[in-house]
């Protein structure tokens, strides 16, 4: 067996549990589910108007985002309408309410994110986050490679 990547392996399984267990905890401090999250900040940090563009943006079928957005409108968080020019186009945005959690939890995530790194010590910062976007680009790579 190769230890290095058996080491690889444990680290990034241990550190995929971590953020899994974070997105619930920040969810539910909102009462919130990690889906109805992820969809918040969509709407807040991207162009994401319709539900089609919240699907592709959250890498979920347009079904589960009809779901989670069914779930934000009956909590006030999201308002939702078809489109005057095309009614297969479902409109989704913001409320005032959802706008102000959306940022609010984004801001919570953040404090998180400068937490972990204030943890490192101040001259490996900048190289982890370098280390970080080429293990990302190699992870994309060897999954494009099992795609294809």
């Amino acid at each position: 067996m190769n230890d290095r990547a058996f080491q690889f392996y444990e680290l990034l399984k241990d550190i995929t549990s971590c953020c899994q267990e974070r997105e619930i905890l920040q969810a539910a401090k909102y009462n919130l589910t990690i889906s109805e999250a992820r969809c918040l900040i969509s709407l807040e940090l991207n162009a994401c108007k319709t539900t089609a563009d919240l699907a592709d943006n959250m890498l979920v079928a347009k079904s589960r985002v009809t779901r989670v957005v069914d779930g934000l409108v009956k909590k006030g968080l999201v308002g939702r309408c078809e489109d005057k020019d095309d009614r297969r186009i479902c409109q989704v945005s913001l409320t005032n309410e959802g706008n102000r959690i959306a940022v609010d939890l984004f801001g919570f995530i953040l404090s998180l994110h400068e937490e972990v790194l204030g943890k490192l010590p101040d001259d490996l910062r900048d190289d982890t986050i370098t280390n970080l976007s080429l293990l990302r680009d190699a992870m994309h790579h060897v999954k494009d490679r099992l795609i294809a």
